[in-house]
């Protein structure tokens, strides 16, 4: 295959590519056997940035081409909108599932139909996802007598 591109459509795709990595090993900065195959298309594409007259958008690292902090700085914005609406997802999410769960019981949660199961399952998700529109996590507590927290009072 043949791809003919201009030096915007690259630098977009080279954006592209950071994102992608970056999901990929934002949590694991190591390659696995199972992302190497990624990271290869990744260096092969940037590997030609000259070419592209884009040289800014990559380094090297230990000879290998890497997005370069242009990209990174370009990208973060998107990062830091995306990490911030996933959170608050991931948490109603699971808090919904945890009140589904000690409402109606597990069993009987994974027994119901399909249909019900993610009915019940969104309107304690919901519940959540209003809680945290309305109030953020300012009225979040954690209710553990064992748990050493930092006062907030003076000595």
């Amino acid at each position: 295959m043949q791809l003919s591109i201009n030096r915007e459509q690259y630098a977009a795709l080279v954006d592209l590519l950071y994102l992608a990595d970056w999901m990929l090993h934002a949590h694991e900065i190591e390659e696995t056997p199972e992302t190497a195959p990624y990271r290869a298309i990744i260096r092969s594409i940037l590997a030609h940035a000259r070419e592209m007259q884009a040289q800014e958008l990559v380094d090297r690292i230990e000879g290998e081409p890497v997005p370069s902090r242009v990209v990174e700085d370009r990208m973060q914005p998107i990062i830091e909108a995306y990490d911030g609406r996933t959170m608050w997802d991931e948490l109603s999410f699971a808090l919904g599932r945890r009140d589904a769960e000690r409402s109606l019981g597990r069993d009987a949660l994974q027994e119901m139909p399909a249909n019900q199961r993610v009915e019940a399952l969104l309107k304690h998700e919901e519940s959540w996802e209003n809680e945290f529109h309305q109030h953020g996590l300012e009225r979040i507590v954690v209710a553990d007598p064992e748990l050493s927290l930092p006062s907030d009072r003076p000595p």
